[in-house]
C-alpha cells in the first residue's frame, strides 16, 4: 500500500484514515482473489467491473461486463481485459441485490465487493471512481453512460 493512499487514487473524499487494511490471513486474500465493482446509477446496478490481481498494475486483469455476464462495449484504456471471461458467481443475484440496497436514491455510486469462501463481503462506496478520470476505449460510450445518471431538477444546497 503507498504512503498516501488518496493521493495514489486521486479521490479527495477519501482520507488515510478511512483505509482499512485486513491482513492477509484473515481475508483469504490471494492472488485469485476476484473484486467485484458494480456501477449503479439512480438506486439501480447497470453494470460491474471484475478484476484480480490489482496489487500489480502492469499485470492486473479487469473486464466491464453487463449484468448478464456479458462484456460491454466499453473497457478502460489502462488495464488488460481478461482473455477468457470467469465463471459467474453463484451469489451473483445477491450481489445485485446488495448493490441496489447500498445505492438506494442516490444519483451514482460504485459498490465493490468480494466472494471470500463462498460468502459476500462488501468492500466499499465510491461516489467518484478515479475522480471521474477513467479512460474507456471507444471514447462515444463516455455520453452513453452519462445519459443513465438523472440528477435532481432542484439544488440540494443554496
Amino acid at each position: 500500500m503507498r504512503d498516501n493512499y488518496v493521493l495514489w487514487v486521486h479521490e479527495r473524499s477519501l482520507n488515510n484514515n478511512s483505509i482499512v487494511h485486513v491482513p492477509k490471513e484473515h481475508s483469504g486474500y490471494d492472488k485469485s482473489l476476484m473484486d467485484y465493482k458494480f456501477f449503479c446509477f439512480n438506486g439501480k446496478p447497470q453494470f460491474l467491473y471484475i478484476s484480480k490481481g490489482l496489487e500489480n498494475h502492469s499485470t492486473a486483469e479487469m473486464t466491464f461486463l453487463d449484468l448478464d455476464w456479458k462484456k460491454t462495449p466499453f473497457q478502460r484504456t489502462d488495464f488488460k481485459q481478461f482473455e477468457e471471461i470467469p465463471p459467474r458467481p453463484m451469489l451473483f443475484d445477491d450481489m445485485k441485490q446488495i448493490a441496489k440496497c447500498l445505492a438506494g436514491a442516490i444519483p451514482f455510486i460504485r459498490v465493490d465487493m468480494y466472494v471470500i469462501r463462498g460468502q459476500i463481503y462488501f468492500s466499499e462506496l465510491t461516489f467518484s471512481p478515479c475522480s471521474g478520470f477513467m479512460e474507456f476505449r471507444e471514447n462515444e460510450h463516455d455520453s452513453k453512460l452519462g445519459d443513465l445518471l438523472s440528477l435532481p431538477e432542484q439544488k440540494l444546497i443554496n
